[in-house]
């Protein structure tokens, strides 16, 4: 009771709340600006960088098929907190991205492009008997081999 007796003897507090309560309408419009920017890049990167590979690929395909992300090195997978594969992550990340909280990590791994690879039909027959055995034994010396064969696939 006695903090309203103060705030009304205070001309120069009852200013400043009656200011930030004027000013409360254009920071609505700010923050729904700042969300309508963020929902369109967030649209823009699900688009553009939704088949990154995260380094929860494999609990993706326990099933024993294999994708383009068992070819990839461990240290160049995005980690799966920070993915761009549905809208509702992809604004998480760019969240994240925003606040800089590692950020490089993420711009490392969108910035990946393929590495030269051997041409012929013999390093891919080699490849695919790779994969073969890793399928057969799930013994992880296959993949380093598969990856030594193509690297940077992508």
């Amino acid at each position: 009771l006695r903090a309203f007796r103060i705030f009304k003897a205070a001309q120069g507090l009852q200013n400043l709340v009656r200011t930030l309560l004027r000013s409360l309408n254009a920071v609505g419009n700010l923050a729904a600006l700042l969300l309508l920017l963020f929902f369109v890049v967030g649209v823009l990167t699900v688009e553009l960088y939704g088949n990154l590979c995260s380094d929860d690929h494999e609990s993706q395909h326990a099933d024993g098929k294999f994708d383009r992300c068992m070819l990839l090195d461990e240290r160049d997978l995005l980690d799966f907190h920070a993915s761009f594969e549905s809208l509702g992550m992809a604004l998480l990340t760019l969240f994240r991205i925003s606040t800089s909280d590692n950020w490089s990590e993420i711009m490392d791994a969108c910035t990946q492009e393929p590495e030269s690879r051997p041409s012929g039909e013999q390093a891919i027959a080699a490849t695919i008997e790779l994969l073969r055995q890793y399928n057969a034994t799930q013994e992880k010396k296959y993949i380093y081999l598969a990856r030594r064969e193509m690297p940077g696939c992508q």
